[in-house]
């Protein structure tokens, strides 16, 4: 059974990365261990992530009365705004298996945070992703876990409708993305462009009696819709290097192919419209001066 604690406490979050190497490779060497605990198909990590997503939009739509000036409300901190609110879990009840990563606690706590919420509010509202809309993909309160083809061994989501795909970043990648969330939003309204749609990012607390792991969740529009008949799928990295699936290509691998795999199967090109190709190249030239 999952109960809740209503109240939704507001904070600011610290996302220095003013000492990078150092926060960098932190982030490496903590990364196993909280992957562990979300590794689980049985995992209760799921549920407890939509139900604070559910739970924790309207807030960023307050009316004017229910505001309180506080540090919270100050200009530029929009980014390093959070909402939190926590949810208790009864391990034996919710999910028998998970009481292996709890130490066998009875019970295990975790605390739900919504980064940036207004700037990811707004940033949904820009690309036509309601409030009403982005709950019903969290509703069901639960998610499909799919393999990740990528070497960072992130652990990766898609919701029930296939409209967005979760991903658990590093410490570091999290505070990396608000710290150019502002820019990031400034793009999207200023510029055409095919870079990733960020629409969420999330933190996990999780609180037994012997541990305390912090897990941050992006959400981001899945650009493979379900309308969609995928064929192939190329993870380009723009490298030679270690870039190419080997041996016989089978149906499953053929959703894991690599730069060296486009360059074979298509030594000329894909030939698109000269409009288009125009355009895209146009806008990737632009998103990679961006990103510099």
């Amino acid at each position: 059974m999952t109960t809740s604690n209503n109240k939704i406490r507001e904070g600011l979050f610290n996302v220095d990365v003013s000492d990078r190497l150092d926060f960098h490779a932190a982030s490496f060497v903590k990364a196993p261990i909280t992957l562990r605990y979300v590794s689980s198909k049985t995992s209760v990590i799921g549920p407890a992530l939509c139900h604070g997503i559910v739970d924790l939009l309207d807030h960023v739509t307050k009316r004017f009365n229910e505001y309180q000036e506080d540090d919270t409300t100050t200009f530029g901190n929009e980014h390093h705004l959070y909402h939190s609110c926590q949810y208790t879990f009864n391990v034996k009840e919710d999910n028998i298996q998970f009481a292996e990563l709890t130490n066998n606690d009875d019970k295990i706590n975790i605390e739900i945070s919504s980064l940036a919420p207004t700037i990811f509010y707004q940033l949904r509202e820009d690309i036509g992703i309601s409030n009403e809309k982005f709950r019903e993909s969290f509703s069901e309160y639960n998610l499909k876990d799919f393999t990740n083809t990528g070497r960072s061994g992130s652990l990766m989501y898609k919701t029930n409708d296939q409209l967005f795909i979760l991903k658990t970043l590093l410490d570091y990648e999290a505070r990396l993305l608000l710290q150019i969330l502002s820019g990031y939003h400034l793009r999207f309204r200023q510029h055409s462009t095919i870079l990733n749609r960020y629409v969420g990012l999330y933190s996990l607390r999780i609180q037994t009696s012997s541990s305390n792991i912090i897990i941050y969740v992006a959400i981001t529009v899945n650009a493979f819709t379900p309308s969609l008949k995928i064929n192939e799928i190329f993870d380009l990295k723009g490298s030679k290097i270690r870039r190419k699936i080997t041996g016989y290509l089978s149906t499953e691998k053929f959703y894991k192919l690599k730069d060296m795999n486009f360059t074979e199967l298509y030594p000329d090109g894909i030939r698109i419209p000269t409009n288009i190709y125009q355009k895209l190249k146009i806008i990737i030239a632009n998103d990679a001066k961006a990103l510099r």
